[in-house]
């Protein structure tokens, strides 16, 4: 009988940085930087955000979402905005604790890859701005091994 094991998380950098800086609550970021799935055919993802001092209100979090680029990464759609959020695909969403100090939120859950090119956009829910700096979402893949 087969048994399958997961690989070990390799990180793929940084996707969402300067995007998140001074993003109001409730809105979304710009898309960030483009991630080609189309070699490594990585199957699972995970993301780490970090964000800068900020005092969200009670049951505050952060939105993430994988905007897909089926055609070879010529063309994504316009993102996530208050009028399509359903376009795209939700696949985190980071609970922040309340209290003034820097956030750190790692995806317990992962989430499908698709096989193309990707980028991510996140929606302020933290009932406060983002800080002006020091914001950022690493993303990790992984996949599964079969023996």
């Amino acid at each position: 009988m087969a048994t399958v094991k997961w690989s070990a998380l390799s990180s793929r950098g940084s996707v969402l940085g300067a995007e998140l800086n001074g993003v109001v609550s409730g809105a979304f970021t710009a898309l960030g930087t483009a991630y080609d799935n189309t070699a490594n055919l990585d199957r699972w993802g995970w993301v780490e955000l970090s964000l800068g001092s900020l005092n969200p209100t009670a049951g505050a979090s952060v939105y993430i979402y994988l905007v897909p680029s089926v055609d070879g990464g010529t063309d994504y759609d316009d993102g996530p905005a208050s009028t399509n959020p359903a376009a795209h695909l939700l696949v985190a969403v980071m609970n922040l604790k309340t209290g003034a100090a820097a956030k750190k939120v790692v995806t317990l859950t992962p989430f499908a890859l698709p096989p193309c090119k990707f980028k991510f956009a996140a929606k302020n829910q933290s009932g406060v701005t983002l800080a002006g700096s020091a914001n950022d979402l690493q993303f990790y893949t992984s996949n599964e091994a079969v023996a």
